[in-house]
């Protein structure tokens, strides 16, 4: 994976990416690791703490990337750690999937419905795997 992320916006990004994860919790511990990993590794800043640093609100991560690239970048990892998102309880799903959205779209503009409506049936397979009702009804096969 290319570098996208300058390293003078590690920070930033990791910071962003926080303010995604946290339903108020913080993150779960395994999108705390995941992106830790992601800053220690991918980015080479162990010398960050993710415990210290304040999270990014979607208006502040919008203003952060200027660059459709850079801004491409974070949107996948904020869905990729939101994949991560394990144990999910059905408050957390739902105000998780929210806060995604509203991040996904101040990060992208409007309209992100493409991009929205693919993370919505990623979200609603990962709920038919774990045998819950989604909201929609959408059908999602695993191949």
């Amino acid at each position: 994976m290319t570098r996208i992320i300058d390293d003078a916006l590690v920070e930033t990004a990791a910071r962003a990416l926080l303010g995604g994860i946290d339903t108020g919790d913080g993150g779960t511990p395994e999108q705390r690791a995941v992106l830790q990993a992601f800053v220690t590794d991918y980015w080479e800043r162990p010398d960050l703490d993710l415990v210290a640093l304040e999270p990014l609100d979607p208006a502040a991560t919008a203003a952060a990337f200027p660059e459709a690239a850079q801004r491409r970048r974070v949107r996948e990892f904020m869905v990729l750690l939101e994949q991560c998102r394990h144990p999910q309880t059905a408050d957390q799903e739902d105000f998780s999937y929210e806060r995604v959205v509203r991040l996904l779209r101040f990060v992208r503009g409007e309209p992100a419905s493409g991009f929205v409506e693919g993370f919505r049936l990623l979200a609603e397979c990962e709920c038919l795997r774990l045998g819950r009702q989604t909201q929609s009804g959408t059908a999602c096969t695993q191949s």
